[in-house]
């Protein structure tokens, strides 16, 4: 407090739900322009009726993750596949939700958000109950590399599609011994992955014994 009297302080003061969406647009040209607008109007009404609240950090976090979605489509970006729609709505119960603790207000949650966001309810009980992420694997041998013992990873993880370089070794492919790949850890490694392929930063938030080393050294691997 001694040198608050040497600088001069400036207030920021909040962006506008208008000033979020004129940002957006013109950072990601490739999402069309009514997604911008459901998406900050939805978010900002879920966080007046909500306790938990977005801010614009979220909002941003989401269309840059949605901003991949819509470049990798082959056709107009006006329509979107139902693909990218569940892969969107993953994305926001991910962000926004994804604080929350109990898997019970979670999914009360999920389905508050997703009436002021015009997704389904039965949507949030299918990729809350039902939906596995595919998990595979690829190595392929890098000939572009000198070394022969050098090969290009890819991983697929639902939504998420992660290539690396690594050394070939007798343990590749292989799993760490005892991991057991249930519904929730493959789940789980596509939320990481997500964040992974976003260069997201993570706090993982779990009592101990419930997998969350385990399953990041999993992802690793």
């Amino acid at each position: 407090r001694t040198f608050v009297h040497l600088f001069n302080i400036v207030i920021c003061q909040e962006l506008n739900s208008e000033e979020i969406i004129s940002i957006a647009s013109k950072k990601y040209t490739s999402i069309p322009p009514y997604i911008f607008s459901r998406l900050t109007h939805g978010l900002v009404t879920y966080g007046q009726q909500q306790s938990i609240s977005s801010n614009v950090h979220d909002m941003f976090k989401l269309f840059q993750r949605f901003d991949r979605y819509f470049n990798s489509q082959v056709t107009d970006n006006h329509y979107i596949s139902d693909k990218v729609k569940l892969q969107m709505a993953l994305d926001i119960f991910d962000v926004i939700c994804g604080k929350i603790r109990s898997r019970v207000k979670t999914i009360m949650e999920m389905k508050s958000l997703a009436s002021l966001l015009g997704f389904f309810e039965h949507d949030v009980d299918f990729l809350t109950t039902s939906y596995l992420p595919i998990l595979e694997l690829r190595h392929l041998r890098d000939d572009n590399e000198a070394n022969s013992e050098v090969v290009r990873s890819h991983l697929i993880a639902g939504r998420a599609s992660i290539t690396t370089i690594a050394q070939i070794s007798s343990t590749m492919g292989t799993s760490i011994q005892n991991f057991a790949l249930t519904n929730y850890s493959k789940r789980f490694i596509e939320k990481m992955a997500v964040c992974v392929q976003n260069k997201e930063p993570v706090l993982l938030v779990g009592e101990t014994g419930c997998g969350k080393t385990t399953t990041i050294q999993e992802l690793a691997r």
